[in-house]
């Protein structure tokens, strides 16, 4: 009598290929559509555990923020390290407001502050973060954007400056 020696099952999986396939155009549709944002992105996720400000790993980085920060693309292997690139005289409030943001119960933060590239040339950024909980309360997902707005702040301090010297001269 004829041994089995094996079940052969065959599926047709050209649907579950397609779909895969249109996932990934989608995707890469979606990256360079970030990576044109005037505005630098970034997705972050934490890996399971009770310490909220370990196991972060990045999803997503837009090649925009290593071009504000003035550092090579691969510069940002960890979320956290963006803080090394704050001017000295801002880093200690970033963190600490990152620690309250990640330990509290806000779902948002936003903040402007100097940012110091490799060759020591300064900007100013708009940050907004926000922050995706379980249903535990802790964070699981760490969202940022970033803004260039040197610009804006160089135009702001012009306007003070002229608007001083305006007073000056009216009350002389």
């Amino acid at each position: 009598t004829p041994n089995t020696l094996g079940l052969i099952i065959a599926r047709d999986d050209r649907e579950r290929r397609q779909a895969f396939a249109q996932a990934r155009r989608v995707e890469s549709e979606l990256r360079q559509v970030l990576s044109n944002s005037p505005a630098a992105l970034w997705s972050a996720e934490r890996a399971p555990g009770p310490d909220v400000l370990a196991g972060w790993q990045f999803r997503y980085v837009s090649p925009l923020l290593a071009r504000l920060a003035g550092r090579p693309g691969d510069y940002f292997d960890h979320p956290f390290k963006w803080g090394d690139v704050i001017h000295p005289a801002e880093r200690e409030a970033y963190r600490t407001g990152l620690r309250r943001l990640l330990t509290g119960t806000t779902a948002d933060a936003e903040a402007q502050y100097r940012v110091v590239s490799a060759d020591g040339t300064v900007r100013w950024v708009r940050d907004r973060l926000q922050v995706v909980r379980d249903a535990a309360g802790r964070p699981t997902r760490l969202d940022g954007c970033l803004v260039d707005v040197t610009e804006q702040r160089q135009s702001e301090e012009a306007l003070r400056q002229r608007v001083q010297r305006f007073r000056a001269l009216v009350e002389k």
